[in-house]
């Protein structure tokens, strides 16, 4: 046994750009795809563009979406109409979700069970497990 999760991995930021600059990984995330109820539908969106990614990042808000992290940041330049071209998708993972929020933890659930298998194939097959996933 191991002691290893082979799922992905969750690394803590304490501001959003942070999330980007912080990354532990040389040269950065080479696929970021952020999850927003303003996101365009997954269904519709292809991932093939970015055939071959090494180190991806799945981004999550919290109740007001990643725009209501934009807001509380006081230092930060960020707009919240400046988040989408942060990430290089940015989906609706749950588009008929049928209240006005998704917990958190609901979520990731929801949306790894839909993004997961799209993006082990069409990662770098680096390992047996395929690309580093960073949520």
């Amino acid at each position: 046994q191991t002691s290893t999760y082979w799922g992905y991995s969750v690394r803590v930021a304490h501001t959003l750009e942070a999330v980007f600059h912080e990354c532990p990984y040389e040269g950065g995330y080479d696929f970021k795809l952020g999850t927003s109820d303003k996101g365009n539908i997954i269904d519709f969106e292809t991932f093939k563009q970015w055939q071959g990614f090494k180190h991806g990042m799945v981004f999550f808000g919290g109740l007001e979406g990643i725009e209501g992290l934009v807001e509380l940041e006081e230092e930060s330049e960020l707009k919240p109409q400046d988040v989408q071209a942060m990430f290089d998708l940015y989906l609706n993972t749950c588009p008929e979700q049928g209240v006005r929020t998704i917990r958190t933890e609901e979520a990731i659930l929801l949306s790894m069970a839909a993004i997961l298998p799209r993006m082990r194939a069409i990662g770098a097959q680096t390992s047996k497990l395929g690309a580093k996933v960073m949520f």
